[in-house]
């Protein structure tokens, strides 16, 4: 058989070698989480930067939208303006029934345009609103991933291994009494 000092000290050795291996282990499943969790922050950011790109082209739509609607209401008030002035040309109206049809096309038409400048406005508002909600979300998000891992740090590693091959060596010490 061995002598107590071999004996002590091969099961310190073997305890020393499965603490390292359970560290080991340990620091390798803190890689795979922080590696699911950089996966799951890029998958965040790409979402993110799509809706973000989404919600831009919807604003996009929105401001054309508004402008087309702005664009056909001067059309439509010139084409009404053109036909005040052949009308009362024709007919010889001048004056101040003239300049009164005059602002009343030109109430109808600001009317209208501040509508469309509303609506405008609102949807801007909007938008800027859900971009705002989605940065706060993403972050908040981003927040709770980062340092959420926790592993075996150094100093814990090292005496984990120590305590164990300190361990084997009693038990080592321990074995050879016994005989």
């Amino acid at each position: 058989m061995c002598d107590p000092v071999t004996l002590s000290i091969t099961m310190a050795g073997l305890a020393a070698a499965q603490a390292g291996t359970q560290v080991m282990q340990e620091k390798e499943q803190q890689k795979m989480q922080i590696k699911a969790q950089e996966n799951q922050a890029k998958a965040e950011i790409i979402n993110y930067n799509f809706d973000q790109k989404n919600l831009e082209n919807e604003m996009i739509s929105n401001r054309d939208a508004t402008e087309n609607e702005f664009f056909e209401s001067t059309i439509k008030n010139a084409e009404m303006r053109s036909t005040l002035a052949s009308q009362a040309s024709e007919t010889g109206i001048t004056g101040n029934t003239l300049a009164a049809s005059d602002q009343a096309l030109n109430a109808l038409f600001g009317r209208e345009s501040n509508v469309a400048d509303r609506n405008y406005d609102i949807l801007a508002q909007s938008g800027q609103s859900r971009s705002d909600a989605g940065y706060n979300s993403l972050t908040s998000t981003l927040n709770g991933l980062s340092g959420s891992v926790s592993g075996p740090g150094v100093l814990d590693s090292t005496l984990k291994i120590a305590a164990a091959g300190v361990g084997g060596y009693a038990s080592g010490q321990s074995m050879s009494k016994n005989k």
